[in-house]
């Protein structure tokens, strides 16, 4: 808007130099020959003086706005440039980290049970019978879909103790499938409340066809996804650095400004996943083994720090309590 009056603006300078040069031509027509020859010389030269300016004025004009460009262009690569080095940046901290996390350690001592389809029925109704004592639960979704192995992995988590229960999905109709489709339909109750890391509709989809997943009840629950709860207690609790760039601008958003070790991402839009929330916030190391047992015992941990608010102090506070004499791996 700015460019296209000055322009405008040039250009009726230009019209009202023309039309002076014009008149002043015809007034000469009329004068004696003697003022005319000194009248004609004095105004082509201011004609010209400002014609040539007005040019000037032009070309300089074009010049800016190639520079601008330029600059543009310019400062945009050397963004993508700092981006990806602060993304080389993470991966090459990340790999030094993994040798100095300790091993992942739960708030609570925790009883393991494995279900498949040549489980007892015996052992899904005494998990029943839990189910129905507890108010809140874990859900994570794991498996292979090309493999067609898909498992549900549940944590009841009760005041004492939680109970992990790794589900096997099958079709086949055996004498646990109908206690495991009751037990599902206990904890999938709109009483109760459900923890996720993420959203957990994502991977709904190809446990549509198993018929003890009861889906559309599911979406009458209260689910809870604690990543987003998780982004917001830590960017307030682990503050930027009073020497980062990213403090002139927003204290407590991820950014590309961003120089802070202890905030691995550098965009508000990042999500963060659950091996570096442990990593970061706990100096953990969430899958020591492949079977990721803990991912639900993760994600409570997690919960209950952001239920209980925990501090920065309080953080470090049980790191020094507990790694001291943990073995890392």
């Amino acid at each position: 808007m700015i460019n296209q009056s000055f322009y405008s603006y040039l250009l009726s300078i230009l019209h009202l130099l023309l039309i002076i040069h014009s008149t002043c031509s015809n007034d000469e027509l009329t004068t004696s020959l003697k003022s005319e020859s000194t009248r004609t010389h004095w105004i082509n030269m201011i004609f010209g003086s400002l014609v040539s300016m007005l040019i000037g004025i032009l070309i300089s004009s074009y010049i800016n706005h190639y520079q601008l460009r330029d600059i543009k262009i310019i400062f945009q690569s050397s963004k993508e440039e700092l981006l990806n080095m602060y993304s080389r940046d993470i991966e090459s901290r990340k790999s030094k980290e993994v040798k100095g996390l300790s091993n992942f350690i739960p708030l609570t001592p925790y009883k393991y049970v494995y279900i498949d389809e040549i489980t007892s029925p015996i052992i899904a109704e005494d998990l029943i019978i839990q189910a129905k004592r507890t108010k809140k639960f874990t859900i994570v979704f794991h498996g292979d879909i090309l493999s067609k192995e898909l498992f549900i992995e549940i944590e009841l988590i009760q005041k004492f103790q939680s109970i992990i229960t790794r589900i096997e999905i099958f079709k086949n109709s055996t004498p646990v499938y109908d206690r495991i489709k009751q037990l599902l339909s206990v904890i999938i109750d709109a009483s109760n409340t459900i923890q996720t890391w993420g959203d957990i509709n994502k991977n709904l989809f190809h446990y549509k066809d198993y018929g003890f997943f009861i889906y559309d009840k599911l979406q009458t629950v209260r689910l809870i996804d604690i990543r987003q709860d998780f982004k917001l207690w830590y960017n307030a609790t682990f503050s930027h650095s009073t020497n980062c760039g990213q403090i002139i601008d927003f204290i407590d958003i991820d950014g590309p400004l961003c120089s802070c070790s202890h905030r691995p991402y550098k965009s508000s839009t990042d999500t963060w996943s659950l091996w570096k929330a442990i990593a970061y916030t706990f100096d953990e190391n969430l899958y020591k083994t492949n079977n990721n047992i803990y991912e639900c015992l993760a994600i409570t941990k997690i919960s209950k720090v952001i239920e209980e608010k925990w501090t920065r102090k309080q953080t470090l506070d049980y790191i020094n309590l507990h790694h001291a004499n943990n073995q890392t791996i």
